[in-house]
């Protein structure tokens, strides 16, 4: 069975999934969940445990679906300097990902004249266009609070994006390649439109701006997810055939 699970994304990254100018997209690893093992229970790691868990991390390679191996400087009560870890990471080949955007209210436009109506109906805050549900109708803000509402609160039945992941890696930030950085979305593709841009200078300020000051700097580390982006709803996609 495909696994899905959704993903908060920006505006501006919702106009370069539309545009078809983003197939990339790095999350930093705030929290894995280890596997179990005949002397350990499994549990999750996040904050200074998880920053140990990734100390001096190196041999990241995937074992099965979303588990990951990897070896990193050993806690105080471990024997020696170095150990083991296998943990998920929640990303899988195959996966498909709904992608969650902020939405907004407007009032709905007079289908003949273009002029706006006392009707509000809910829009999609990157571009502005009319949420609608699988048979073409506008959908009503179905939020009660005045103005927009945030991605991590989009439900699954308005999402018009789906991505269907075809490559996982872990790495630091900074290891991102030119060539990863156009495909992070930058505004400029070609050799003509780039006119001096450094596409990776452009990633590390959009990386700050999101994450805080220095947050490049840091240097984390991340996942990193290739994907074909569908333009459709996730329910309203083929689902996969199950192997013979």
């Amino acid at each position: 069975m495909t696994s899905e699970r959704p993903i908060d994304m920006r505006d501006h990254d919702v106009r370069a999934l539309l545009a078809g100018t983003k197939t990339q997209h790095r999350l930093p690893i705030t929290s894995v969940r280890t596997t179990a093992t005949r002397e350990t229970r499994p549990s999750t790691l996040r904050g200074p445990d998880l920053e140990k868990a990734l100390d001096l991390a190196a041999g990241f390679r995937c074992l099965d679906g979303d588990i990951w191996h990897w070896t990193a400087s050993a806690f105080s009560y471990q024997i020696g300097a170095r150990t083991n870890w296998m943990a998920h990471i929640g990303y899988v080949l195959e996966q498909r990902l709904w992608v969650r955007e902020s939405v907004t209210q407007r009032p709905m436009a007079n289908i003949l004249t273009g002029e706006p109506t006392n009707a509000i109906v809910a829009a999609y805050a990157a571009d502005d266009e009319d949420v609608v549900e699988k048979a073409g109708f506008n959908l009503c803000p179905w939020w009660t609070t005045p103005g927009s509402l945030p991605s991590s609160r989009m439900p699954r039945m308005a999402g018009r994006l789906t991505l269907e992941v075809t490559g996982v890696r872990i790495q630091r930030l900074q290891d991102i390649s030119e060539a990863d950085a156009l495909a992070e979305g930058c505004p400029a593709q070609t050799y003509e439109e780039l006119a001096g841009m450094d596409p990776r200078g452009w990633f590390r300020d959009l990386w700050d701006s999101i994450n805080g000051t220095d947050a490049w700097d840091a240097n984390p580390w991340v996942v990193a997810l290739t994907f074909i982006a569908h333009r459709v709803n996730i329910d309203a996609m083929e689902k996969p055939h199950a192997a013979a």
